[in-house]
């Protein structure tokens, strides 16, 4: 299906005359365009690392090519908040506030135009008769067709409902209503990307954590930022997706040889190496699992819900004559 619209939740639609001038190739300065983003409802850097920034320059380069009547226009679902006179998000945190918003957009510059939309936002979006009303309820109530996409990303338990899954090819699409992958009945469609330990994660750079005034405007939006940004920059890259790499292509003793050997620099912490060992145990692969987990404790002793899963790891070994 062809669609003449992009709407986004990692934008400020105070900003839309500013976006449209942006991906139809007209010249928009870097501070300019990072207010987008930036200033949204959300006081939090959710949006800062470069992935977001890049999905609208991606468009812009795509529009660059395309004939003007055919270009992408991407609509920015956030609510138009301006912190040059707010010092607070409040007013948009009511439950359905950030739904209504980008529905109310969809309704006006999508439908009442004859166009069609991909949306993409998180999932607590997507969901299907929530208690408050949700972005897909508010549209599906006005009789609006929606097609729902969940992404695998974050779901560690596909091989559980799905065995073959990692047999797909990546990425794929599959049609999952009414099935077991679909369990709590929301969507219509997962996009498998692969499993969810090899999935990457866009981060901080290294020139926003050295920058004064960014620090300074999250952290007079969100009192606790300068602490959490510390330790956000000071994270070495994490390596889960590479030993998962690393135990799917080479094996257990390949992987234990990358592991950390101590706790000192590694990012993920001993829940790194739970959600490895977890992973291997949904395989079947118990005594691999087992190793893992031994080593998680001896890195990091007493991380108690690495020692349960070892516990009950070793319990469910067959018993050996």
């Amino acid at each position: 299906m062809t669609v003449n619209d992009i709407v986004v939740e990692f934008g400020n639609s105070l900003y839309q005359d500013l976006m449209d001038r942006f991906v139809q190739g007209e010249e928009v300065s870097d501070d300019q365009l990072r207010k987008v983003w930036q200033n949204t409802t959300q006081p939090h850097p959710i949006w800062d690392v470069p992935i977001y920034e890049e999905f609208f320059r991606a468009v812009r380069d795509v529009n660059a090519f395309l004939p003007k009547n055919r270009r992408l226009r991407v609509l920015l679902g956030d609510p138009p908040i301006d912190w040059s006179k707010s010092s607070s998000a409040e007013q948009f945190r009511y439950p359905g506030v950030r739904d209504r918003v980008p529905a109310e957009i969809v309704q006006r510059e999508v439908l009442s135009k004859n166009r069609r939309a991909l949306l993409i936002y998180g999932d607590a979006h997507l969901f299907r008769q929530g208690e408050t009303p949700t972005l897909v309820d508010l549209l599906e109530k006005n009789s609006v067709k929606v097609f729902t996409i969940h992404t695998s990303a974050g779901d560690p338990n596909l091989e559980q409902w799905q065995s073959d899954i990692a047999k797909w090819l990546t990425p794929s699409l599959a049609l999952i209503r009414s099935t077991r992958l679909d369990w709590n009945g929301h969507f219509d469609a997962l996009l498998y990307i692969g499993h969810s330990l090899s999935i990457t994660y866009s981060r901080l750079t290294a020139k926003q954590c050295s920058d004064a005034e960014y620090v300074r405007m999250r952290a007079d939006r969100w009192p606790d930022w300068e602490k959490r940004f510390t330790e956000l920059c000071k994270q070495p890259t994490p390596i889960l997706a590479q030993l998962w790499r690393i135990y799917e292509e080479q094996g257990l003793d390949a992987t234990l040889g990358r592991a950390p050997q101590t706790g000192d620099g590694y990012s993920g912490g001993a829940t790194d190496l739970l959600k490895l060992a977890e992973a291997i145990l949904v395989r079947g692969k118990r005594d691999d699992a087992i190793a893992i987990l031994e080593r998680n404790l001896r890195v990091f002793p007493g991380d108690v819900p690495s020692e349960k899963a070892l516990v009950e790891a070793r319990a469910a070994l067959p018993a050996r004559r």
